[in-house]
Formats: C-alpha cells, structure tokens, sequence
C-alpha cells in the first residue's frame, strides 16, 4: 500500500504553545510523520519545530488555484483542515477535479459564537482604548436583538458551510454532535466524528509529587473575560481567603483582561493572588494542589488534562458538554454548577480541608489522564483517514 499524502492548511504560521489549536495540529502532523503509512505537507511554517519527514510549503499563496496544482502534482490524498469555518469551502474547492477528499475540524463546542457575543460587546464598551470602537459596541448594544439575529443567521451559514465542504467534521466529543444539528440546522450529522485532544505533555505524577503538592491553587488560561471569566475564580477566592490563610492563588496567563483582574483583586483586597503573566505551565502543575475552571464555554479544555496528569485535581464548572468525557465528578475531579460563585467556592473549601479526599482524587487524575496519550488519541485519526480514502 503506498503512503497516504495529508496536505494541512492553517491561516498563519503556528507554534506549539500560542493556542490549544496550534498544539494538537503540531501534535498531529508529528504523530502522522512518524507513522510508516503517511506523508505530511504543510502549507504554513512550523515556528520552532524541525521535522525530517514534514514538508513545508511557506512560498506560495493560500488560495484555491495553488491548492489545487499541489494536491494533483503530488497526488495528496487528504487536505486537513484545522480551520474548519475559515477553509473548509476553500479546501473543497480546491479538491475539484482530483481524488482528494477534506477533513476539517472545530476546535469548540456549538454555539459558543453566541454565548460570548454580548460579553465582547459589553467589554469593548467599557474598556477598549478606541472611542470609535467604544462607540460601535455601544450603537450594537442598543440595536443588540437585531445585530444577535443577523450575527447568528451568519454564524449557521458559516458552519453549516464547513459542514457541507467536509468528507468528515471532527468536534471534540460526541456529546457535541445533537448540538451541532440543532445549532447549524443540518439534516443529519453523518459527517460527523468524534476525537478528544491529546495530552500536552509525556510524563506524568508520582506520588511523591502528589504528597508533596504546595498549598496553592492555579489557573493557567488566557485572560480574557469574554470566554474564561476569571473574575468568577476572584469572586469565589474572596469568600476563601481569611479562612485558608496559608493558601495561595497563582494565576498563569496573560491576555486583553489582565488589568481588569488586578484592578479587581485589589478592590476585593485579597491579598494571597499572584499574577504571573506568560509561563510555561508545567512547573506549576506539578506544585500545585488544586486547579480552577470557570470558562463560559470550551471545545475540550486542555488545561484540565494537563492539570490531571500533574496530579493537580481540577475543579470545572459545568458549561460545555464535553467536561464529561474528561471528568467523572468526585472521582478524577469536581464538576461544580455553571457560574454559581458560590458553590463553587465551597468545592474549593471541600479539598483545601480534606487532605485524603484531595489526595485521592488527585492520584486518579493521573491515573485517568492517561486516556488521552498519543498513543491512544492518534490511531484515532490514523483510522479517520485511512477510512476516508478507502470510501
């Protein structure tokens, strides 16, 4: 049997650790160049990664008609699109006249579009350095109902588009899939697969690292309201501190609402939360007893894998469907009530008190990590394109 040729597409040129997206894609093409069976073409620059067996096209425009001379000189079998909304059409078309077939994927839950509109509104009006865009937020606001259905009559058509241009759709659960029909309006979901991500790293916590844990909480996330809705995880830690005095918040992260959160600690005047900026994570996975979600939605939510396999026992609230297939509650995890501060910050009690219960559950986070190794999640995809070019 020859090599199956796949041909990845993305907007711009990625690096492992500037977006979720970016590292399962790298993490993909690294697992498909090292299987006998595959040969990989990428139409974008792999920033700070080298691989022998990974070509890279970086000399020629993205567009339809140099996609489709690629794919027919080196007879490409698959053109993967990470970017399903933006590229799964352009891809489609490319594929005219040749055997190549398109897998694209969705990197987060159906509907998210909607859940952070008006946040995104609201927090432009508010807080952007721009009057003009200050004052375009606000004539949106004012004149919402109509912007929400023209926004969400567009959002359909853009997905249900990458839907139509697809052999195969991936999404990250199959919980997912009765969402995309409802939200997308397509007949059925035939198209559609399921494939969680992939942990981010390759080891995994001792015991030792788990009876050692510091007194500190963590969240590693980007700081930006609009989806991660950090200020809930401050809200929460106000009713924690004066009780736990020896215990401590780090904040990982950076991003557009990061002033808005400093400026929120010290008017809550807590005084055990540091903010780290940008750091690579893994160092306080390994430190840390217990980590903090309280996204407004998520395709899968890496940072909780990685929490799990550092034996750092994750606490989520329960906003996306997905948070199930990687956290049984009170087993390898909490799943706490969706954007209730309170219970949430009870959750949090709960383990700072109870050391055996924390422990445990930590011990089976890691245990339970390992579900998402590379080894296990890319025969996933090695299956979906051998069955595609098969059919």
């Amino acid at each position: 049997m020859s090599k199956i040729r796949v041909l990845i597409i993305y907007s711009r040129d990625i690096e492992r650790n500037d977006s979720g997206g970016s590292r399962t894609t790298i993490q993909l093409i690294d697992y498909l160049a090292q299987h006998e069976d595959f040969k990989c073409y990428c139409y974008f620059k792999m920033i700070n990664e080298y691989n022998d067996n990974v070509i890279e096209i970086t000399n020629k425009k993205l567009n339809n008609k140099n996609l489709n001379k690629f794919i027919l000189n080196e007879q490409i079998d698959i053109i993967y699109v990470p970017e399903a909304v933006k590229y799964a059409k352009l891809a489609n078309l490319a594929t005219q006249n040749t055997n190549c077939k398109v897998v694209s994927a969705l990197h987060n839950m159906p509907g998210y579009e909607k859940i952070r509109l008006f946040t995104h509104l609201k927090e432009a009006f508010f807080y952007h350095k721009s009057k003009f865009k200050r004052y375009r937020a606000l004539v949106l606001m004012i004149f919402y109902p109509l912007f929400y259905l023209i926004y969400t009559m567009y959002s359909k058509y853009k997905f249900r588009s990458a839907y139509i241009n697809s052999d195969k759709l991936v999404l990250l659960s199959s919980s997912f899939f009765s969402e995309f029909k409802k939200e997308y309006h397509v007949k059925n979901t035939d198209k559609l697969v399921s494939i969680g991500n992939a942990l981010s790293f390759n080891e995994f916590a001792t015991d030792s690292v788990i009876l050692n844990k510091k007194k500190q909480v963590l969240i590693v996330s980007r700081l930006d309201e609009r989806q991660k809705r950090i200020s809930l995880a401050i809200k929460a830690w106000k009713e924690i501190e004066d009780d736990y005095s020896d215990w401590k918040l780090k904040i990982v992260g950076s991003g557009r609402s990061s002033l808005n959160y400093k400026k929120m600690v010290k008017k809550l005047e807590l005084k055990r939360v540091e903010f780290l900026g940008y750091k690579k994570p893994k160092k306080y996975y390994k430190e840390s007893a217990i980590f903090l979600m309280t996204s407004a939605y998520e395709g899968w939510g890496m940072t909780i894998t990685e929490a799990q396999q550092y034996g750092c026992v994750p606490i989520v609230m329960n906003s996306f469907t997905a948070v199930n297939d990687i956290i049984n509650s009170n087993i390898n995890g909490i799943i706490s009530e969706d954007a209730n501060v309170g219970k949430f910050a009870k959750e949090i009690k709960t383990l700072i008190k109870n050391d055996e219960l924390r422990i445990k559950l930590s011990k089976k986070a890691v245990e339970s990590s390992k579900r998402f190794k590379m080894e296990k999640i890319g025969p996933k995809w090695v299956k979906l394109f051998e069955k595609v070019v098969k059919d």
